[in-house]
């Protein structure tokens, strides 16, 4: 089905779960995925009895393997879309949300849209954690609990253990 927008154009849909992701064959090209691969944290691209990879990416390092072929967002378009979903929030009486992710260019986004007077509801973070994260990387989720705006703050981190129920 993501062949309708064209063969020749890369289509990455993550799902609902945040966890997998659809991409179309010339996705998969881009990124030289011809069949299964190994993965230290269970992702995988699922494949067909063939081995042909069916297009089901499952988990993020193997999205991550697709992701870097796709093309850069821009920091105004990342801004626009963020700001578009707040505010659709913000109007059906929403007024607070948690963002169950934190990064650097998270935190950056969000504190200049509270600067510019745009942050339309509150927003509560939790950063995650990987099973493969060190003892530093533990220390660096420690300290960003003491981030925080007028609007928004991080409390919490999201402990990744086992996968989705959707992606198996």
């Amino acid at each position: 089905d993501l062949d309708a927008v064209g063969p020749e154009v890369p289509v990455f849909v993550v799902m609902y779960d945040a966890h997998s992701a659809i991409v179309s064959p010339a996705a998969l090209a881009a990124a030289g995925v011809t069949g299964s691969r190994e993965f230290n944290s269970h992702a995988m691209f699922a494949c067909d009895a063939a081995g042909r990879p069916t297009g089901h990416v499952i988990e993020f390092e193997a999205m991550a393997v697709v992701e870097e072929h796709l093309p850069e967002d821009t920091a105004q378009a990342h801004r626009g879309r963020l700001l578009t979903i707040l505010q659709a929030m913000a109007d059906a009486g929403i007024t607070a949300g948690n963002a169950m992710d934190f990064g650097h260019q998270s935190g950056d986004l969000v504190a200049a849209l509270e600067v510019s007077g745009e942050l339309p509801i509150r927003l509560r973070f939790a950063p995650w954690c990987m099973p493969a994260d060190g003892p530093d990387y533990v220390e660096h989720l420690i300290d960003s609990q003491r981030l925080s705006g007028r609007r928004w703050k991080v409390d919490g981190v999201k402990f990744f253990l086992d996968g989705t129920v959707e992606g198996g």
